[in-house]
């Protein structure tokens, strides 16, 4: 009995001596595959510099590529304007939302939960008065900065130049009221606005009287009466201040 025992404990020792040896291979194997692959790169600095370089062109064409307007896309933003104002004018649905980009599409779906109105209904006037008149608007002052542009259009309703943003996406020019507000959007410069107003301040005339009567001089200055200098006030006529004649 004591012979069978033993028999069956020394098969054990050999099974489990087996079942050990293929682990012990494979160890050594990888083991000498990470060395190999270290004393490699030690030794040949110049294909890890190879490599970074296959990953930058690789990022270079990428950004090259995304800069690029597919065939038959607005080529400017101003373009894109342009039909913009017409989907919004025509009512074209499909349009106003193809040339919207994804964060815009996004904002308007954001405004779906607070106004209770459809999508369609939100994106309608494409976030912009100047959108909505009878003809298309007065643009100018295009700007381009990498895939990021603006034109200012003036809204006839405010009075007033709005600058509107766009962004170039999936091969195309969009609106990108969105991207201005989830914080992506990157300047593609001043706006014409901005700057005469900022010159306009440098040059003093920042306290002048923007509208007022047609036939008021507003440009005429009071006398400043100094009475250190004898200077006083003109007597008043006799009889109070005369009545304007009839013409």
């Amino acid at each position: 009995m004591s012979s069978n025992k033993t028999t069956a404990n020394k098969e054990l020792n050999n099974i489990e001596k087996k079942s050990i040896f293929p682990k012990i291979v494979l160890l050594v194997v990888t083991l000498g595959a990470l060395t190999f692959g270290a004393w490699y790169l030690l030794s040949n600095p110049a294909s890890i510099n190879e490599s970074q370089n296959e990953v930058e062109t690789t990022k270079n064409v990428a950004e090259e590529e995304s800069l690029e307007i597919a065939p038959g896309n607005p080529a400017t933003p101003t373009e894109a304007y342009k039909k913009l104002y017409a989907a919004v004018n025509g009512k074209d649905k499909a349009v106003i939302k193809a040339i919207m980009s994804k964060d815009t599409i996004g904002l308007g779906q954001m405004q779906v939960g607070q106004t209770k109105k459809d999508l369609d209904e939100v994106l309608a006037n494409g976030f912009f008065t100047a959108n909505m008149g009878d003809k298309l608007p007065a643009i100018r002052d295009e700007r381009i900065r990498g895939k990021f542009g603006a034109v200012e259009v003036f809204s006839q309703k405010k009075n007033t130049w709005e600058d509107i943003p766009f962004v170039i996406e999936g091969g195309a020019w969009k609106l990108a009221v969105g991207n201005m507000f989830a914080g992506t959007f990157e300047s593609p410069g001043t706006p014409r606005t901005t700057v005469e107003r900022e010159n306009a301040n440098a040059a003093g005339k920042n306290d002048m009287i923007p509208y007022g009567d047609g036939n008021v001089n507003t440009n005429i200055k009071p006398k400043i009466i100094d009475p250190s200098k004898g200077e006083i006030l003109p007597a008043m006529p006799a009889g109070g201040v005369p009545k304007p004649k009839n013409k």
